[in-house]
């Protein structure tokens, strides 16, 4: 596979952008937070896909949203009742890359980090598989020669550089990888 195909592989179609919190209401609304922080794009939105907690993917139309901090609101289609909206409790948000919120010089999608090689000195410790929530920040899991796995806190301390587009992570030399 040619760099360029890597990068567009590693560049899904989709992406998530929130987590639906809990119901809202009596007549469907879902409470959601954004995972970027961003809530201008949310708008533009008419079709979103759920995913998650263990049940199959499914797209809804958007009948509506209200954004206005803290609280996000959220409406989608057949969605109509407290109960229904709250069996989407923990669900992820999932749309269009171009319904994302745009991103900035610089900034990138952590979703994009998967497939990237990570390097430490000239060599190669291994390719990222996925970037893991931890309560105190973001690791990346990456898989190394001989199929070994290992998690690298997403810090400034450990990771001197990442070029998304490059398909490169670069680790600061002092950054403990065995």
């Amino acid at each position: 596979m040619s760099g360029d195909a890597a990068r567009r592989a590693r560049h899904q179609d989709r992406i998530a952008v929130g987590r639906i919190r809990r119901a809202h209401g009596v007549h469907g609304f879902v409470r959601f937070e954004s995972l970027s922080g961003e809530i201008d794009h949310f708008p533009s939105m008419q079709e979103v896909e759920l995913r998650g907690c263990g049940w199959p993917a499914r797209r809804y139309q958007v009948e509506s949203f209200r954004l206005g901090a803290p609280t996000l609101l959220m409406k989608l289609g057949g969605v109509d009742d407290r109960d229904a909206a709250a069996a989407l409790t923990g669900r992820e948000i999932w749309v269009d890359r171009r319904h994302a919120a745009p991103l900035g010089p610089d900034e990138y999608y952590l979703a994009d980090l998967a497939g990237c090689e990570v390097r430490q000195e000239g060599r190669t410790v291994g390719t990222v598989r996925s970037v893991l929530e931890a309560g105190a920040g973001d690791v990346l899991e990456a898989v190394g020669p001989g199929g070994r796995t290992v998690l690298i806190p997403f810090r400034r301390r450990y990771v001197r550089s990442a070029d998304v587009d490059a398909g490169v992570i670069e680790l600061a030399g002092d950054a403990v990888v065995e």
